[in-house]
Order: structure tokens, then C-alpha cells, then sequence
């Protein structure tokens, strides 16, 4: 009997040393998995940044490529026209601007070719003071149907919709407000698109938190009493007066000025 028993021990022990050996095992594949699923998070964060910094790069190459472009609109599509001769009428009799052929490094027009549309014109220009002397008299091309902007990349044009966004808030409320290229002025005060996306997410985060409030105290409520969804209380009141006073802030922030 007493041979028994120890052979049984002799077997557990075997076993827990087999087990003690498997739990080992599992520990260090698990270390190694662990340490490799941290290079792996490096490494992806690494490719982002580096990914961010090309974007940026193709971003500036793209933006100095139109520096000196202009795109017009509203001028007739002809077949039978020269459209730099016309255009170079155009500068001189509309906005009396001596535009020469050599300060036009290229002129096409964009889009798919259309009998129904007039498709805008790409002028690129040798010299920046060429496009500012053009811009500068684009008032007479009033009641003409034409028109001439900057040639925006794509990520320009998303911040100028933020940028008009925030400019109709602002005339809305009366504010001196002017809007350039890239940046807004009210009152005065210079701000930047991002300085508009970082009070949107600020605003979007107040909100939320107010959303989660009035939830958490509608649960609250409706733990307590029966008909709390029926009739609002005070501290749902003032959350839903703190929402509006949101929706009714400055449409600028109140971040630091910027100099020009």
C-alpha cells in the first residue's frame, strides 16, 4: 500500500514538474509575443509618421507647383480660338493688364469637355507679382460672368469650406471679418485653419460630454422614478441651456493671436 502511495506521488510530481515546465514555456512564448507585438506597434508608428512627413512633402511640392497659377472661369469655349491670344486680349482690354507671351508658361483648360459647360481655364504664370497684379484688379471683371481664383490643391480647398464656414458665421454676427487665402481676420484677430479644427473638436467634445451627462442623469431618473422621462428636470434643463450657450459661442476661439 505504502508503495502505492509513493509511486502515486512520484507521478503527481512528474506531472506538476510537466505542468510547472508547460506554464514556463507559455510565459516566455507569451514575453516573446508581447516584445514583438511592441516592435510591431513601433514600427507602425513609425511608418506613420513617416507617412505623415510625405504627405506634408507631396503637399508643399504641390502647393509651390500652383504658386504662380490662376484658374478662370466663364470664359468661352471656341474651337476655332487661340485661348492664350484670347486671354492675353482679355487682361488687356477687361483689367488693363499687359500680360506677354513669355510670362505664360502654360494655359489648358480642365475637365472633361462638355458642349453644355465652359471649362475653366489653368494659367500658369512665370513670375508671383504677374498673378498679384491680375488679382489686384479682378474687381472689373464684374458683370462680365468671369471670374479668376488661386489654384488650390485639394487640401486647400478643404480648409478654405472651413475657412468660409466660419467667415458666414462671423459676417452673420456682424464682425469685421475678411478672409484671405489661408487664413480668417475678425476683429482684428488673425486665425489659421487649424486654429478653426481645434475649437470644432473642442466644441464636439463639450458636446459629448453633455450628451453622456443627460444620459447618465436620464438613467438615473428613470432607476428612481417612473415618469422622469415625462418631465424634465432642473438639472436637464440647465444642461440643455449649456448645449445652446455652445451652439451660441464666438464661431472663433479664443486662442492667441498670430502673427502675420
Amino acid at each position: 500500500m505504502d508503495d502505492e502511495i509513493k509511486q502515486m506521488f512520484r507521478t503527481l510530481c512528474e506531472q506538476n514538474k510537466e505542468i510547472r515546465d508547460d506554464i514556463k514555456s507559455i510565459k516566455e512564448e507569451l514575453l516573446t509575443s508581447n516584445n514583438r507585438v511592441r516592435e510591431l506597434e513601433e514600427k507602425v508608428l513609425d511608418l506613420e509618421g513617416e507617412n505623415e512627413k510625405l504627405k506634408k512633402c507631396v503637399e508643399n511640392g504641390n502647393r509651390k507647383t500652383k504658386e504662380n497659377n490662376l484658374i478662370i472661369y466663364g470664359v468661352e469655349e471656341r474651337e476655332d480660338s487661340d485661348s492664350l491670344d484670347e486671354l492675353i486680349n482679355l487682361m488687356k482690354d477687361t483689367l488693363d493688364v499687359n500680360l506677354q507671351e513669355f510670362e505664360v508658361g502654360n494655359i489648358y483648360r480642365i475637365g472633361k469637355k462638355d458642349t453644355q459647360k465652359t471649362r475653366p481655364i489653368v494659367l500658369e504664370l512665370v513670375r508671383y507679382l504677374k498673378k498679384q497684379e491680375i488679382l489686384s484688379k479682378c474687381n472689373k471683371l464684374k458683370g462680365t460672368g468671369i471670374s479668376v481664383s488661386h489654384d488650390l490643391t485639394r487640401q486647400e480647398r478643404e480648409e478654405k469650406l472651413i475657412l468660409l464656414k466660419y467667415y458666414k458665421e462671423a459676417k452673420e454676427k456682424n464682425y469685421q471679418t475678411k478672409l484671405y487665402r489661408n487664413k480668417l481676420v475678425v476683429n482684428g484677430d488673425i486665425y489659421t485653419y487649424q486654429d478653426l479644427r481645434d475649437r470644432e473638436n473642442i466644441q464636439v467634445e463639450k458636446e459629448d460630454r453633455i450628451e453622456n451627462n443627460i444620459e447618465e442623469q436620464t438613467t438615473r431618473e428613470k432607476a428612481v422614478h417612473t415618469k422622469a422621462a415625462k418631465e424634465p428636470t432642473y438639472a436637464t434643463r440647465n444642461q440643455e441651456k449649456s448645449r445652446q450657450r455652445i451652439r451660441e459661442e464666438l464661431p472663433i476661439p479664443p486662442s492667441k493671436k498670430i502673427k502675420e
